[in-house]
């Protein structure tokens, strides 16, 4: 009589053992990439931003606009006065996005978050931190040290 050769209990869970490490592998790869383009779209985002409110600092210096250029000229939300000189860009998730002047005065009508822009300074930051790789973003230049760093 012949002896059934298949294979064994061992065998079989060693072979399972191997397939969840390859896949917990490309699940983690998975996840990396996806916060590897969150941080290059904030990124992008955040510079396109920073240049169009350089180019409002430009024009307000070369028009010698003082505090209330600003608001005359349309780049800020109605009822905005600029608390210590900072305005509110709206994304696209916010309530008040739709009605969002600065927005479209900027060109930005794509951004996605909310923003807090001071046209002095030229500083633009997030009304809302974002994790990413468990740093707490904020500005961009904690933002461009992650992307210009080897953890992402």
């Amino acid at each position: 009589m012949e002896k059934n050769k298949g294979i064994s209990m061992i065998e079989l869970v060693i072979v399972i053992i191997i397939m969840i490490l390859i896949a917990s592998f490309a699940i983690f790869s998975g996840i990396n990439s996806i916060q590897k383009a969150e941080a290059t779209e904030l990124y992008a985002e955040m510079s396109n931003l920073m240049k169009a409110v350089n180019g409002v600092m430009v024009q307000r210096e070369l028009e010698r606009g003082g505090s209330d250029w600003i608001v005359k000229n349309g780049y800020c939300e109605s009822g905005d006065n600029g608390t210590n000189g900072w305005f509110t860009v709206y994304g696209v998730g916010d309530s008040h996005y739709e009605e969002s002047n600065l927005r479209k005065k900027l060109d930005m009508d794509t951004i996605k978050r909310n923003y807090m822009v001071n046209y002095d300074t030229g500083e633009v930051v997030l009304s809302t931190p974002i994790e990413i790789f468990g740093n707490s973003i904020r500005t961009y230049d904690s933002l461009r040290a992650l992307v210009e760093s080897d953890k992402i």
